[in-house]
Order: C-alpha cells, then structure tokens, then sequence
C-alpha cells in the first residue's frame, strides 16, 4: 500500500508563470523542485468540475492516490484513465469467472 506521508511526491513551487486566464478555466506553468534536488516545469490546468468513472466491488468503490500538483498534495481520487479501468474490468471479469466455475 502506497505511504501517503512520503515526501518523494511532493514538489515544491519555486516559480509561476500565468498563461492564460478565462472564465473556463486558468493555464498556469509552475517550476519545481523535485526530492532529488533537481528543477522541472509543470503546466497545470484550473477548472470548475470533469468526469470520472467509480468501479465498485463488492460495495467497495475502488479510489487511486494521485500526486496532485495544483494541490501540491496526495489526494485520493476516482479513476478517470482508461487502461486502469480496462484493468479493474478485467480482473473483476476473471473473478466473476473464477466465482461462476465455484458455484457450478
């Protein structure tokens, strides 16, 4: 299970640079320092709301925990990528299978 106290995923905001501001949304470029020492740039994008999808099973809903860098902080979150849905689609087919042949 992943430390939500680690320290590797933080970034911290040397620099902002504002690239757009409208009344959808607001582009923002933000350098970081990373937890070796080194400096990177990230683009981050602020907006009101989006869509995700919220495998359950068996009354569980399954959540990730993302690094947010416009939170600069783990949160955890509903899966909005398609290859993890595919994957958790997958296993929850087998399982489904490996029931089914259980109960024949």
């Amino acid at each position: 299970m992943l430390n939500f106290d680690d320290k590797k995923f933080e970034e911290k905001t040397l620099a902002r640079e504002e690239i757009f501001s409208g009344k959808i949304f607001h582009v923002v470029k933000d350098v970081v320092s990373l937890y070796d020492g080194q400096e990177s740039f990230r683009e981050l994008v602020f907006h009101n709301g989006g869509t995700a999808i919220a495998p359950v099973h068996n009354n569980k809903m399954i959540l990730v925990g993302q690094y947010r860098k416009a939170l600069e902080k783990i949160e955890l979150e509903q899966i909005a990528d398609a290859k993890t849905i595919m994957a958790i689609w997958y296993w929850e087919m087998q399982y489904l299978k490996k029931e089914l042949e259980n109960n024949a």
